[in-house]
């Protein structure tokens, strides 16, 4: 019986020295991004505004007027997680667009068209980025 106590025992122990001495699980590695947002309108539509995001906090409302709009680009830590950006326009015809993007790096990640619906001269367009899916963190 003292035997069996004793073998538990030393079980327990090298256990618990396995998985204490075992190496750390790799930690994502941050990075500081160049970030720029982007509305540009089609067919004559006017900006009236954008909202950007980065991260869950850091909000920014930006009134707009003309046919497009670009953001100062701003150096972004990829612990951010996500970026967004949503714009609203007025059409001046049925054709009439409206184009969100993000911009990375240089490289436009993501975008939106906002199009006219069947009687209304509102647009509207949102493009969205996780940073933890993006493949441009490799550079």
């Amino acid at each position: 019986m003292r035997a069996i106590k004793l073998g538990v025992l030393l079980g327990f122990v090298f256990s618990f020295l396995m998985i204490s001495c075992r190496k750390e699980d790799k930690k994502e590695v941050e990075k500081d991004l160049a970030v720029q947002f982007k509305v540009v309108s089609v067919q004559n539509a006017v900006i009236k505004s954008a909202v950007v995001q980065i991260g869950t906090k850091q909000k920014i409302d930006y009134t707009v007027t003309g046919t497009s709009w670009a953001s100062e680009v701003r150096t972004v830590n990829t612990s951010a997680k996500f970026l967004s950006i949503a714009a609203t326009g007025l059409s001046a015809n049925n054709d009439s667009q409206l184009m969100v993007q993000i911009w990375v790096n240089g490289i436009m990640v993501a975008q939106d068209i906002g199009e006219v619906n069947a009687g209304s001269t509102n647009l509207s367009a949102k493009a969205y980025l996780n940073l933890n899916d993006l493949e441009i963190l490799a550079f």
